[in-house]
């Protein structure tokens, strides 16, 4: 329940006398028992206290546990399996009770709520319980969305919500989640602005998972767009590393393309890159050059390369980079 919930564009469709009656019953509350209630909204189905009291106003705060048990005797929420160590959970008797609690608020309110309750969930989640990217990107993301449907863009927010689907995409493709990273870094595109880090390195990922897919005519166009922003912006590395995936795309697809060609430009770019910080395209050069070698018949010199490669990836520490070397 506290993965993503759809966005108001595909919520369930509900007839509209059970919407008029659910959001007539959420009326009749308390006006404190009701903030508790939206407030809950935010967060999912299951929702933890501490998120709640974090939200609430000081007044509703001070007698939360009181307003909790109220809202059970109304059989609207239950006690349920907390998913966050030390946190307290309840869920909603039904998800179509949670839709009408959230829609009550206003559109503003429900973006600052949103953003609030992915800084709360910062700050109190274990990293390593659960997937905390995708969540808090997806809060984050609520928020941005939700602020320019009234008009206003936050860039620094988007840039926040960039970075978390990003490192959601990138973890779910180290798992070989193909359908999982293409959604996920699709969305770290779609909210990131165009001089963004995270949106390049989310368009140039998302591109090498297209291209695992099969979706070919889809990647180069990712790695196109890639390659023209990376070099507006000085963005050297991720430059270098979608150069070398789209001639390595165009020598699958082109007749006027050769592996020759393709270890010319790898050979190249490993030149251009020793002795600089570009550390993860070098490893990408080097492995490139191994490989068109390989292809061309030369699997001797070729592992040379490819050794070079796995040399600077143990360095960096990044198991997934090295693992795509040794395969």
């Amino acid at each position: 329940a506290m993965v993503r919930e759809s966005g108001d564009g595909d919520r369930l469709a509900v007839p509209p006398t059970i919407t008029a009656l659910l959001q007539a019953r959420i009326d009749a509350l308390d006006p404190e028992l009701r903030v508790v209630l939206e407030r809950a909204a935010i967060e999912g189905e299951v929702f933890h206290v501490g998120a709640v009291a974090d939200l609430v106003p000081d007044a509703a705060r001070a007698a939360l546990d009181e307003h909790l048990a109220g809202l059970v005797r109304k059989d609207l929420v239950r006690p349920d399996r907390s998913l966050i160590a030390g946190q307290d959970a309840y869920r909603f008797r039904h998800l179509l009770i949670r839709e009408a609690a959230y829609a009550a608020m206003p559109k503003e309110l429900r973006a600052q709520l949103h953003e609030r309750y992915a800084e709360w969930l910062e700050r109190t989640a274990d990293e390593s319980a659960f997937e905390l990217d995708e969540i808090v990107g997806y809060h984050l993301e609520q928020a941005l969305v939700l602020r320019q449907e009234l008009g206003t863009r936050d860039e620094e927010l988007a840039t926040r919500a960039a970075a978390r689907l990003l490192g959601a995409g990138t973890r779910a493709l180290g798992r070989a989640d193909l359908p999982a990273a293409t959604g996920l870094l699709q969305r770290a595109v779609d909210v990131g602005s165009d001089d963004d880090q995270s949106q390049l390195e989310a368009m140039f990922t998302l591109a090498r998972v297209l291209i695992r897919r099969g979706e070919l005519d889809r990647a180069e166009r990712f790695l196109l767009t890639t390659i023209e922003r990376a070099q507006g912006v000085g963005e050297r590395g991720i430059l270098a590393r979608a150069r070398l995936s789209y001639k390595s795309l165009r020598a699958r697809l082109s007749p006027d393309e050769s592996v020759e060609d393709e270890l010319a430009q790898a050979r190249e770019i490993v030149a251009s890159l020793e002795g600089s910080d570009e550390l993860v395209a070098l490893v990408t050069a080097h492995t490139e050059v191994g490989m068109c070698k390989f292809q061309l018949g030369h699997a001797g010199e070729g592992e040379v390369d490819l050794e070079r490669a796995a040399e600077i990836a143990r360095g960096l520490d990044d198991p997934a980079l090295l693992r795509d070397i040794m395969g």
